[in-house]
């Protein structure tokens, strides 16, 4: 023998001309709860509208994670230095053949790390300088290291970089490092720094060689080279880190740098290009 529904109960007692405060007495529901469902009813009809009914009821099961593809993605955010959830995504779908969602990934990577504050929120950003194809704009720009200075590039197109190792930030010192960066990423269009002292004069002619213009930011705007403040914080947080070097670090600190900036436009995805590799990008301008 079938057992009656709660709904169909209802629907009888209403076709039956009960009123719809006897109703909601009799099936212990709120009057205007009886009014939705007799609306409802006279649209679907009652067995379409107790089907729904019972469909609702059930819970949709979050479908669980290996232990594999758990270990995966931590291993990922801990040996790409707190890499995202998108790189994360890319990876395990490239080099593993696993297809996983972002707010999968995502739900591990809260379970087990620190991510940033929820109400900490993204500020707006200014405009930013615009480029056609590589080397239209070069960003460049200085990292203190204690007795050490990173002179860094960035193409804003294809996203590839340079970095030279300094001792000083005078403008001499400055000409030898942005030639060293002019001759591993080509000449350019337009060569951007800020009003440092490391870009003038002497700094100033070599760029001139090698560039077609260089544009200086306007003073307290950092927003106008926000590519290369972007890799500067990406320099220190996935190869120099925040410490302090000596001079006699400078021969050794190279060479990691020069293992990263190959890696960086080589093999590192980036988000800005859609995940794709700089290298990609500057070479699908060739043609």
């Amino acid at each position: 023998m079938r057992t009656v529904t709660i709904w169909e109960l209802a629907h009888q007692l209403l076709s039956a001309g009960v009123n719809v405060d006897e109703v909601a007495g009799r099936v212990n529901r709120d009057r205007a709860i009886i009014y939705r469902w007799k609306k409802a009813i006279k649209y679907r009809g009652i067995k379409r509208f107790v089907a729904d009914q019972k469909q609702a009821k059930r819970k949709r099961h979050r479908r669980c994670l290996t232990g594999k593809v758990v270990r995966l993605i931590k291993a990922s955010r801990i040996n790409h230095h707190n890499w995202c959830g998108e790189k994360i995504v890319w990876e395990l779908k490239t080099k593993h053949n696993i297809k996983v969602s972002r707010a999968s990934v995502y739900r591990v990577l809260n379970r087990y790390f620190k991510l940033r504050s929820k109400w900490k929120k993204n500020k707006a950003r200014g405009p930013l300088p615009q480029a056609q194809k590589p080397r239209d704009v070069v960003q460049a720009d200085t990292v203190d290291y204690g007795e050490l200075f990173a002179y860094t590039a960035v193409d804003i197109c294809s996203r590839e970089i340079s970095v030279i190792l300094g001792e000083n930030l005078t403008d001499e010192e400055g000409g030898k490092c942005v030639e060293q960066i002019f001759r591993s990423l080509g000449p350019c269009l337009t060569f951007q720094t800020d009003n440092g002292g490391e870009f003038a004069t002497e700094c100033d002619q070599v760029i001139k060689k090698y560039a077609h213009k260089h544009h200086r930011n306007h003073a307290r705007r950092k927003n106008e080279n926000a590519y290369i403040e972007s890799f500067n914080r990406t320099l220190r947080k996935e190869c120099l880190g925040w410490g302090k070097y000596k001079l006699a670090d400078k021969v050794r600190l190279q060479k990691v740098v020069d293992e990263y900036v190959r890696y960086y436009n080589t093999e590192r995805p980036h988000l800005g290009l859609g995940l794709r590799i700089p290298a990609e990008v500057a070479k699908s301008h060739l043609f």
